[in-house]
């Protein structure tokens, strides 16, 4: 299996990414993943919860103190022996140097690392203006790296009546929430949380947190679109082979070898790096296997907008909107 990072971020501090990604990191532990952990930016305390909740070390990952060559290579670093990584943002997703820049913001990790990115939203006391707020996210995200929401402190049945809401009219997943937890309360105080062994009963009450997120959030889904964006990048950079195709004439457009193959690949005559010559062979692939596309169905459905968001026209985006922003592109 490929390995599958994201950057857990939201639109400003308070949010509550540091609950959210203990909860998530215990989550997977307790499912038997090989996950790891690191922080944005130069924060040590929060890398100090991840360690207590994994047993790993977390690291930090700076883009401003460090090279871009750099960063890879610390990511990179004992890569193999993890499935997923879970990186915690710094402030609000776009907040680089001196709140204005993008350099140095999780946003900027992330398109360094060339890695998708689930939002923490604080949905509480908030309404349909989560949806314009999300919006207004979504018009930054040039590379279209945003990938689903986690809504924060608020109930299950208002999420479940935002859910459709906010997937239709901007095509963005909502991966679940996370009602507000009374026996979780990470304390802070002038310069951010307190220390992990200052608090009394952390890792029950991280237990619990877990558990209650393996409730109320798809996990299964958000795993699913780390694996795809992972396969889908690593396709279009070449770092995975597509299937071999015996000579014209012999069975021609039958696989040699008779492996189990990704449902996406038939969708890969759309991807622009790969060029037409590759779509006959590809479209042909998909036809040999359309009889299964009916399983797929919802499948796919889910993995819609990641598709689109590797085409080089604006047309196809369901997100663009008439308002033109400032452009965090490289």
């Amino acid at each position: 299996m490929l390995h599958s990072g994201m950057v857990l971020a939201a639109p400003q501090s308070g949010s509550g990414k540091t609950t959210i990604t203990c909860a998530l990191l215990a989550a997977m532990k307790n499912r038997k993943l090989a996950v790891r952990a690191f922080k944005s930016g130069p924060d040590y305390i929060d890398p100090m919860f991840h360690r207590q909740v994994i047993g790993v070390p977390s690291r930090n990952l700076d883009t401003f103190f460090s090279g871009a060559d750099q960063i890879r290579e610390l990511y990179g670093y004992d890569r193999e022996s993890f499935s997923y990584s879970v990186i915690e943002g710094a402030m609000g997703l776009y907040d680089g140097l001196g709140g204005t820049q993008k350099e140095g913001s999780a946003y900027h990790l992330a398109q360094t690392l060339d890695l998708p990115v689930v939002l923490v939203l604080d949905a509480r006391g908030m309404g349909r203006t989560m949806v314009a707020l999300l919006a207004g996210i979504l018009q930054y995200d040039r590379d279209h790296r945003i990938i689903g929401v986690i809504l924060n402190r608020t109930s299950e049945g208002f999420c479940r009546t935002m859910t459709p809401v906010i997937e239709e009219e901007l095509g963005l997943p909502v991966l679940g929430c996370f009602p507000v937890q009374k026996s979780l309360h990470l304390e802070s105080r002038h310069l951010g949380l307190k220390m992990p062994q200052e608090m009394e009963g952390l890792r029950k009450q991280v237990n619990q947190a877990a558990e209650k997120l393996e409730e109320t959030a798809d996990l299964d889904r958000m795993l699913q679109l780390l694996q795809s964006w992972a396969l889908l990048h690593a396709f279009r950079d070449g770092k995975t082979k597509l299937p071999k195709l015996q000579e014209p004439g012999k069975d021609k457009g039958v696989l040699q070898k008779k492996k189990k193959q990704h449902p996406l690949m038939c969708l890969f005559h759309t991807i622009p790096p790969f060029g037409r010559h590759t779509a006959a062979p590809i479209l042909s692939f998909y036809k040999n296997m359309r009889q299964y596309a009916r399983g797929f169905c919802n499948f796919l459905k889910n993995f819609r907008f990641l598709i689109l968001s590797l085409l080089p026209s604006k047309q196809h985006d369901p997100r663009n909107g008439n308002q033109k922003c400032k452009d965090f592109s490289p």
